[in-house]
């Protein structure tokens, strides 16, 4: 997935084959960032360039469930990328890739991440959290099953100041900006 940013190109790549400390990869990688533990089911490699020049890359890991970067797993605001990678989220600073911080947000994965008002949003599989662009967690809200949904309802939407899910027993919630409960239904 490639997006544009300020004269840069930023490439988001899935890496599920890539193997940490195998000279086979079909990347290098200027920078690996994770939390240590090896036993990694995300992998997503980031490559910044210029003019069609490489300025940096760096692959990000995470050890909850697995998930594929998409339109929504990361954003780009102020010089800054916020990228979900498993229960992981990390901050990186363009156009070096220098790291921010890195954060477990969700204990099971972190689904997508979206701006809201001077914060961000972000749909785990297990809780819906706001978050500021330093990593503190201003509320989380969980339901009665996680927010993961088979029954063809969208499991996550921000409407205005209001954001509906649907967890996988088909509830409906709609929250208000400050994580509260506006109404709970069961869907038919």
């Amino acid at each position: 997935m490639i997006s544009k940013y300020k004269g840069l190109v930023v490439e988001f790549i899935n890496e599920s084959n890539y193997e940490l400390g195998s000279t086979d990869n079909i990347n290098i990688y200027d920078a690996i960032y994770s939390d240590g533990n090896y036993n990694y089911q995300t992998k997503h490699g980031i490559n910044v360039s210029e003019n069609d020049k490489k300025v940096s890359s760096a692959l990000l890991v995470g050890n909850g469930g697995g998930i594929t970067v998409h339109e929504n797993s990361f954003v780009i605001k102020n010089d800054d990328i916020f990228i979900c990678c498993s229960e992981m989220v990390y901050s990186l600073k363009l156009p070096k890739l220098t790291l921010n911080w890195y954060k477990a947000i969700d204990q099971a994965t972190n689904f997508e991440i979206y701006t809201f008002k001077d914060d961000f949003i972000i749909h785990g599989e297990m809780s819906i959290f706001r978050i500021t662009a330093n990593s503190e967690i201003k509320w989380e809200f969980s339901a009665r099953d996680i927010f993961v949904n088979l029954n063809s309802h969208k499991e996550f939407e921000i409407i205005g100041e209001q954001i509906k899910l649907v967890d996988f027993q088909n509830y409906e919630y709609i929250i208000d900006e400050n994580g509260n409960v506006i109404s709970d239904r069961l869907l038919k």
